[in-house]
This record gives structure tokens, sequence and C-alpha cells, in this order.
């Protein structure tokens, strides 16, 4: 896909299944001559069909800006000056992708950064990242977000392209019972709901 004359960026979407770490991809991110970004996710969508292995591998016709922010968990940044020295300036990007690692500390953190400092000038499309196995449910942290230096870890990825986007939100979910309190939590992992363990 990277040799395409055509293609000037790469969005990757794999699976979780398909057990991708540092050791069997870096070297392949570090050979990609295009900027790529994108995450690893307990499943994809191609079509009307859920993927639990495989990869989507998305040529994009205009060039990203890709920016890495590392340590997201980190409690002493401030993400609005980390964004104003990261990002000089948009111009003319549409849309902004925006990938996190799922089992960072301080996502919402930098969610309101990123509209108090790009505010609505652009559109948001992302999500985040990383495995939903039991063995994982410890919240360590394992690498889930592509990078064309390799796989990393709790990090946020703020891709910018001039292509036009929209959003469009629709699921299946059904209601299952009612709503919940948080009664004890601890950073992004929940301790009790309604008082129970």
């Amino acid at each position: 896909m990277a040799g395409n004359v055509n293609v000037k960026g790469l969005l990757i979407l794999a699976c979780d299944e398909n057990g991708f770490t540092p050791q069997t991809t870096d070297n392949a991110l570090k050979a990609v001559p295009v900027p790529l970004f994108g995450g690893i996710f307990p499943a994809v969508i191609h079509g009307q069909e859920k993927l639990q292995r495989g990869t989507i591998v998305a040529g994009l016709a205009v060039k990203p800006d890709v920016y890495t922010v590392p340590n997201l968990s980190d409690i002493a940044l401030d993400y609005d000056e980390v964004i104003e020295n990261l990002i000089p300036e948009t111009g003319v990007a549409k849309t902004m992708f925006v990938f996190v690692d799922g089992y960072s500390q301080r996502i919402s953190s930098l969610i309101e950064s990123l509209y108090t400092v790009m505010g609505l000038q652009c559109n948001y499309i992302g999500g985040g990242a990383g495995s939903i196995n039991p063995s994982a449910l410890d919240m360590s942290n394992t690498p889930c977000l592509f990078t064309n230096e390799g796989l990393v870890k709790d990090s946020a990825l703020l891709a910018l392209v001039d292509i036009e986007s929209g959003v469009g939100v629709g699921h299946g979910w059904h209601k299952i019972s009612g709503s919940y309190k948080v009664t004890e939590s601890n950073g992004n992992a929940i301790k009790s709901l309604d008082w129970r363990p």
C-alpha cells in the first residue's frame, strides 16, 4: 500500500487477536516511507462483518500530520501546553483522527484540552485502542498504537488531514439494567457501583 504513489499516508486498524507486538511489527512500521497511524482494537468492522482477526490498512490520498502525545497517564502534564507546543498550525486540516491507549489514566483531560486549544475548527474522529481480554483487565498497558516509530502505549495519536468528514452515530445496544452510580474509583478503575464492589 505504501508503495503506491497516490498513497500519502496510512490508517491501520488491527484486531487484538492478531497478536501484534513491538518485536513482530516495529521493524516493518519503521520501514514505511509515508506517515502512518492507527491502533489495535478488540475487533474491526469491514462492510457488514465484525472481524476478530485481521487488519484494515487504508491508504490516504492526503498526507497526514501525525503527532504523538506520550505519557498520557502523567498527572503533571498540562495538555493545553503540550498540544500548543506539539501542533504548530492546523492550516487547512478539516479532520483530526484521535486514537488513545484506552487504559491511559488522563484521556478526558486530553480531550478537554483538544477542545480548548483546537476548538471546533476540525471534525474529530477516533477512539480508544487496546485489549479487553480478561488477562488485560489488570490495567497493565500493552502497546496498542501504530506509529512510524513502532507500537507505543500510554499515548495518544493526533493525525490532522485535509479531508472532509462527518460523523453519524448509531448502534444496536439495548439497555439491560438501570443506571448505576460510581461510588468509588481510582483513576479509570471502578472500585464500587452503588456502594457494592
